[in-house]
């Protein structure tokens, strides 16, 4: 089949010339857009990080149809954007995770750490609201928050939940 014979290809390319690997996934990678093949697309999501629309898109395929491991894959991506402090690429990879199902805690919980990130601390405190279980990472950001939003019921009703949950 045509389009085991451009994985084939793809794979051979791929650790020898990242360029050539890019530009070919540009062209045709998107035929290769099966959960059949979840391997090799999380394999070739490494290699495409940083290229802009093919990573995206390949993320926004494997958090729409793969398996749990590859919607959480995506959401990693995600995280690393906002690691890098890359505000921009966050928000456009927040956007395009947004419209999946089955991550909506997880959707939450990044929309309230680019806010955090944006220093708006109601909004911050607002989305931390919104989810149902704290975690740890996210009492960090509901403290940095309290005293800069100056609405402290809101941020004692948060601080005290999240006291009782961790």
């Amino acid at each position: 089949e045509a389009t085991d014979k451009l994985e084939k290809l793809l794979a051979e390319v791929r650790p020898k010339d990242r360029e050539l690997f890019v530009r070919l996934w540009k062209t045709s990678g998107h035929l290769l857009l099966d959960v059949s093949r979840e391997k090799f697309l999380l394999d070739s999501a490494d290699d495409l990080s940083g290229s802009g629309k093919p990573f995206i898109d390949l993320m926004q395929y494997l958090a729409r149809y793969g398996s749990m491991s590859a919607k959480m894959k995506s959401l990693a991506a995600l995280e690393i954007s906002f690691d890098k402090g890359d505000l921009k690429k966050a928000e456009e990879y927040l956007k395009k995770l947004k419209p999946m199902k089955g991550s909506g805690e997880e959707i939450t919980r990044l929309e309230a750490r680019l806010a955090f990130m944006r220093k708006d601390h109601k909004a911050t405190l607002a989305k931390l609201f919104q989810l149902k279980k704290l975690q740890a990472h996210d009492v960090k950001m509901l403290g940095d928050s309290l005293g800069a939003a100056g609405d402290y019921s809101i941020a004692l009703i948060l601080y005290e939940k999240a006291v009782r949950e961790i």
